[in-house]
């Protein structure tokens, strides 16, 4: 997030022209998985022909997406989904809950 917030900060204050930059940082930190979709996700969830994902090296990948937004877009959208997951998790049990507290005090009344 600090990171994130940076990026943001930086090009917020910069007044020369903007030009995609990519922090080596998230070298570290995206797998595979998280290259590829993110790559699926600049290209609406095609990969071009010339794009051989089974073959190219992380690196290369890094070297195409070549922009922090691109990292930044879609690490806010996977923590989105996520969030979606347990919040609906959430709810549903405590739906759950409110049904076998409301039974239970139904039984109760009824001893």
């Amino acid at each position: 997030m600090r990171h994130f917030s940076a990026v943001f900060r930086n090009r917020a204050n910069s007044n020369k022209e903007l030009t995609p930059q990519l922090s080596p940082v998230f070298a570290k930190y995206l797998s595979r998985k998280d290259l590829i979709g993110i790559l699926k996700t600049m290209y609406q969830g095609k990969t071009p022909s010339h794009l051989n994902l089974a073959e190219i090296e992380n690196a290369d990948m890094l070297r195409l997406i070549a922009d922090d937004l691109f990292i930044i877009a879609y690490i806010t959208n996977k923590w989105c989904e996520e969030f979606k997951i347990k919040s609906s998790k959430s709810e549903k049990e405590v739906l759950t809950q409110d049904k076998q507290g409301t039974s239970t005090k139904k039984n109760q009344t009824k001893k």
